[in-house]
């Protein structure tokens, strides 16, 4: 299998221009475009709709605060199921069977 895919860090922030922009925080967005960001220039995670559209600005923040809190659910999710005092399947609380759906939803 080949060596996994690297997203661009966090944490991203939504500019608005005359389209909502997904970038990431950091890196110069004058205005943003999509380059190699090992370089270390301007960084365009994402378009997502634009000023005319009805949700393109809450969908542009909704996917924003998903990708920025995304590893510190993730530990919490593990840190939960790990001091529950359950071991793995034997356990049948819905809560933990949630738990462990979508902590296998993300591998």
């Amino acid at each position: 299998m080949g060596q996994e895919q690297k997203h661009t860090p966090t944490p991203w922030i939504v500019e608005a221009g005359d389209d909502y922009f997904i970038t990431a925080e950091g890196y110069p967005k004058d205005p943003p475009k999509v380059v190699d960001n090992n370089l270390g220039e301007d960084v365009l995670v994402a378009l997502v709709g634009n000023q005319t559209s009805d949700c393109g600005e809450a969908n542009a923040r909704f996917i924003v605060r998903a990708v920025n809190n995304h590893e510190v659910l993730v530990e919490a999710l593990q840190l939960a199921l790990r001091e529950s005092g359950c071991d793995g399947d034997l356990c049948n609380y819905r809560w933990h069977e949630k738990a462990r759906a979508a902590l296998a939803a993300i591998e």
